[in-house]
């Protein structure tokens, strides 16, 4: 009978993820995000529903029972419904063999559509407050989903974000920081450089500085990278000394590396100016977490092998839980081409991540 209950469990799944990919949840169509959102609400009705709304952006929080200290759940389970855009026919799903393709599929609407159904299915039977966190902004940062709940003491002992991670778990993340650098300089006419002061050389130099600082990995490594995205400078004259540069830099932080924004600094003189436009945390929770220590012992009792501790070189929403001390991990199915015309989720893994999670919840219950 517990074979049949799997199918069946599968099943559902799988049709749900099929119904959300067909809504195109691209951060603009507020109107498609919220078919989404009710298609959500409707799976769950009997539950208690929060409803939050930021800037247009709406998100839930669905859960079995209130905690007694407010809004601190045993455990939330995170999971966003917008994508990136796809093609047209890519909002229409297809299963070939073990793969169900489509936009969104695996980032993130399968694992999403796991966490719902394990929700719906066992929630209602555990002694400790289970919630499950609904968002439709994380691909533009989640503030206004995730962040915006947490703002409103939305909080938990722990957290897993069903983010595609082939069933590894990923316990650390990249923080981001985008900064303008501003250099001045002094013109004047070319043919005598020793009385101006070139604003593009001072960039260089500081180019230079930078890339001693942080080596780009020539190869996937845990590190602090820099991509140099723009260089620009409202000089349009052969003939005339640049009086002013501006560099568009995109650092990736690993938690290890918590000063790097100090250490830029001071590879800038007092002239130059510095814009941080954006500054958002790494993550890393101790792999030694009861939690993760639990959930990696239940993953290899189902998969037969030890899942992979990794760290993320991109950005979920469980960097939001780091701003309240919350430990927070990205762990769900696999799958592969994101982004791409080819989107896909396995549907095997589907079903692995929904044996984890059973288990791992009904496990909560007795501890």
């Amino acid at each position: 009978n517990a074979d049949v209950r799997i199918n069946n469990m599968i099943k559902k799944i799988v049709e749900l993820t099929k119904k959300l990919i067909s809504f195109k949840t691209t951060i603009n169509n507020i109107e498609e995000l919220n078919n989404a959102v009710t298609l959500i609400k409707k799976e769950l009705f009997n539950f208690t529903i929060e409803e939050y709304e930021k800037n247009k952006i709406k998100s839930l929080l669905i859960y079995n029972h209130k905690p007694k200290n407010n809004k601190k759940f045993r455990l939330i389970l995170n999971g966003h419904l917008d994508t990136i855009p796809g093609k047209s026919n890519q909002y229409i799903p297809k299963i070939v063999d073990d793969r169900l393709y489509g936009v969104g599929s695996l980032d993130m609407k399968g694992g999403l559509s796991v966490i719902t159904c394990v929700f719906k299915e066992l929630s209602k039977n555990l002694s400790y407050p289970l919630a499950l966190q609904i968002t439709t902004d994380e691909e533009t940062g989640g503030f206004f989903g995730t962040k915006y709940q947490i703002e409103n003491g939305v909080s938990a002992d722990f957290v897993i974000t069903a983010e595609p991670t082939h069933l590894d778990i990923v316990y650390k993340a990249k923080g981001i920081l985008w900064l303008k650098a501003n250099f001045i300089g002094k013109s004047f006419h070319s043919a005598y450089p020793w009385n101006g002061e070139n604003a593009i050389e001072k960039a260089n130099n500081f180019i230079n500085k930078l890339t001693k600082i942080i080596k780009n990995p020539k190869k996937n490594q845990w590190k602090t990278t820099v991509n140099l995205a723009s260089i620009n400078s409202s000089n349009t004259a052969f003939n005339k000394i640049a009086d002013n540069c501006e560099l568009w830099l995109d650092i990736r932080f690993i938690p290890e590396d918590k000063k790097i924004l100090n250490k830029i600094k001071k590879l800038l003189s007092n002239k130059d100016d510095l814009k941080i436009l954006v500054n958002e945390p790494s993550f890393l929770v101790d792999k030694n977490n009861k939690n993760i220590l639990k959930l990696k012992k239940i993953t290899k009792d189902i998969l037969g092998k030890n899942p992979v501790l990794r760290g993320a070189n991109g950005s979920s929403d469980a960097r939001h839980y780091s701003y309240i001390n919350v430990a927070a991990i990205e762990f769900g199915p696999k799958g592969g081409g994101i982004g791409s015309d080819d989107e896909y989720v396995e549907i095997s893994s589907l079903n692995n991540f929904y044996l984890i999670m059973k288990k791992f919840l009904l496990d909560l219950n007795h501890h």
